[in-house]
C-alpha cells in the first residue's frame, strides 16, 4: 500500500519520532511495542487529520488502545471529573 496517498511524506519520520518518545511503549496502557505478543505500537492523529503532524496531535498507542480511542475520543470534548488519560494531559486537553 502506498501510505503517501492519504499521509504526507514526513510521516514515517514523525511516526518514528514519537515511537521513540514514548520510549516504544503505548502512551495509554503502557504495554511495550512486541508484534510477536499481538501488541503492536502505533500512531494515532487525535483530530483524524493524517496531515496535522504537531506533536500535540499524536499519541503512540498499541493497536487494541488504538482502535479503542479512536472509538471515542474527541479533541474538544468535555471530561467528567477531570479524569484525563495522561497522554491527554500531556498534549494540553
Amino acid at each position: 500500500m502506498n501510505i503517501n496517498k492519504k499521509y504526507p511524506k514526513s510521516w514515517p519520520k514523525m511516526a518514528r519520532i514519537v515511537k521513540h518518545l514514548s520510549k516504544g511503549r503505548c502512551e495509554n496502557c503502557g504495554v511495550s511495542d512486541d508484534g510477536g505478543a499481538g501488541y503492536v505500537l502505533t500512531v494515532h492523529h487525535l483530530d483524524f487529520n493524517t496531515f496535522n503532524n504537531k506533536y500535540s496531535n499524536l499519541v503512540a498507542l498499541c493497536q487494541r488502545c488504538h482502535l479503542s480511542i479512536q472509538s471515542w475520543f474527541h479533541p474538544n470534548q468535555l471530561w467528567l471529573f477531570d479524569v484525563k488519560p495522561v497522554w491527554a494531559k500531556r498534549r494540553g486537553f
